[in-house]
């Protein structure tokens, strides 16, 4: 499955990632890619991740990497959730030297308060960790959570939704529709069975693949979703980065308007 662009990989800069900023640019030229993002870990993951002081900078380094190689190059951050009302670890004030925002939900994140950590990740963490089943009563905090975060701080793509604390997808979805939002199909796995794929379709949500490359190695691979959606009935068109570089679909928020 041949992409235009990856808009999800990681660097040294973020303290899990392998290779350099230059290092996953080439890998995307040499796989024959239009566009890539480097999007780093929100600093709420760990102190070591880029710092909004050093946005402009990096941001620099990730658009001289991509004339390097003749490609585009965005540079982005993927935030995490730390609070209990849909807060991330972005502000807006820092958005402005970003190119792309995406936004998951992590485990091992700092919270931004003693109430979000009791009612947000420990127990989530508890169900997580010990492979228990999630409670409907969790799965629709966590499902109001995400989507607060969604219809606040209206993030570019939502990466690896439903994959460490559980979620109706569905309203997700819809949200994600409402708003314009991108739905990831995560390489490294897609975390909802494939009638839920296709029932996201149905309310209006679009899609983009992402990587989530940690090593230049990994950078556009597509092999896992590739087999995920052999399993499924979609579009070209419903997955962004089949069709072109990154662009965010219109929002049915102002379909509706205009309606």
């Amino acid at each position: 499955m041949k992409t235009f662009g990856d808009y999800h990989t990681h660097t040294v800069l973020s303290h899990d990632g392998k290779c350099s900023i230059e290092d996953n640019v080439s890998a995307a030229a040499a796989a024959g890619l239009s566009e890539i993002a480097i999007t780093e870990h929100g600093y709420g993951k760990n102190r070591k991740e880029v710092m909004p002081k050093d946005f402009a900078k990096v941001r620099e380094r990730v658009h001289n990497a991509g004339k390097k190689s003749g490609i585009s190059a965005l540079f982005g951050i993927e935030a995490n959730i730390i609070g209990d009302k849909g807060e991330i670890d972005i502000k807006d004030n820092e958005r402005r030297d970003l190119d792309i925002l995406l936004v998951g939900v992590h485990q091992n994140v700092k919270p931004k308060n003693l109430r979000t950590f009791f009612n947000f990740f420990l127990p989530n963490d508890i169900c997580a960790t010990l492979k228990l089943p999630f409670p409907k009563w969790l799965v629709r905090r966590n499902t109001r959570i995400v989507c607060d975060m969604l219809e606040k701080v209206n993030p570019d793509i939502l990466t690896h939704p439903n994959r460490y604390y559980k979620v109706d997808i569905l309203d997700v979805a819809r949200v994600c529709a409402k708003r314009g939002i991108l739905l990831e199909l995560n390489e490294k796995r897609v975390s909802f069975r494939p009638i839920d794929f296709e029932r996201m379709l149905a309310v209006g949500a679009k899609f983009i693949i992402g990587s989530d490359a940690h090593t230049m190695n990994n950078v556009g691979k597509t092999t896992n979703v590739a087999e995920f959606l052999s399993k499924c009935t979609y579009n070209k068109e419903d997955i962004i980065n089949l069709n072109g570089v990154f662009a965010r679909p219109k929002p049915q928020i102002i379909k509706d308007i205009k309606e």
